[in-house]
């Protein structure tokens, strides 16, 4: 598929995902919490499904074991590094309630570094099929969704207009536009380039699965929510896999 294409969908995974979230947040305030449970544990979920059964395999046959496992490692060590070093604040209930400006900007800076590898995964998994890349931009579509409303609610609890709220959200998703394009160019280099990728956007993925889907569903939750969506989820994302098989 051609690079401007695919880098229009990996901006439009981004920004239409955050820019719901953030609309979502300037309409229903303090009632998003019990829906947060729901569609972060089903993002976690699809997720979950898409790296072990369609981008490490894909990635481990083209590249090998050792090539895998090394993409696979720098890919969680380069999330690692952001959330160590850029001022991202996870999705815990206190973002409802707490920092409200700072912490809405706070976020936004963060969330915007953050989806710069979500946007190389999109990249690389078009470079290796259109079906692999339309379910990655479904998918971290849907991953941003939440995360637009944590970028919203505090703006918006701190009396930011509502038109504002929603452009700093849809401005948060850019990066991941910005990813796509890195990401084909470079998985379309070679096999062994598109292995790397597709293994390193695993493990970017992993984390953030690990660090702040799934453990965020769970403080939102006030019984098993978060793990019916996170069943949900890896059904829906194995369907999908085989449907495209």
């Amino acid at each position: 598929m051609d690079l401007l294409i695919v880098t229009m969908i990996g901006l439009a995974a981004g920004v239409l995902g955050t820019g719901l979230g953030g609309l979502l947040s300037v309409l229903l305030r303090d009632g998003t919490r019990l829906s947060f449970s729901y569609l972060l544990g089903f993002a976690g979920g699809v997720m979950l499904a898409v790296v072990f059964y369609d981008m490490l395999p894909e990635a481990l046959e083209m590249g090998g074991f050792l090539y895998g496992i090394f993409g696979l490692v720098v890919g969680m060590f380069l999330l690692m590094g952001l959330d160590h070093y850029l001022p991202h604040a996870h999705l815990s209930p206190r973002d409802f309630n707490g920092r409200l400006l700072r912490a809405g900007l706070l976020l936004g800076i963060g969330m915007a570094m953050h989806n710069l590898p979500e946007g190389i995964a999109i990249g690389a998994g078009f470079a290796y099929s259109t079906e692999l890349g339309v379910r990655l931009a479904l998918v971290i579509g849907l991953h941003n969704l939440p995360e637009g409303m944590a970028l919203g609610v505090p703006l918006a609890v701190a009396g930011i207009a509502r038109p504002l709220v929603v452009l700093y959200a849809v401005l948060a998703g850019v990066p991941v536009g910005i990813g796509t394009f890195f990401g084909h160019w470079f998985g379309t280099m070679s096999e062994s380039a598109l292995a790397f990728s597709l293994a390193l956007a695993a493990g970017a993925m992993l984390y953030i699965i690990a660090a702040e889907l799934l453990p965020s569903a769970r403080q939102h939750a006030k019984g098993q929510e978060s793990m019916v969506g996170v069943l949900l989820g890896v059904i829906v994302g194995l369907s999908l896999s085989l449907l495209a098989h």
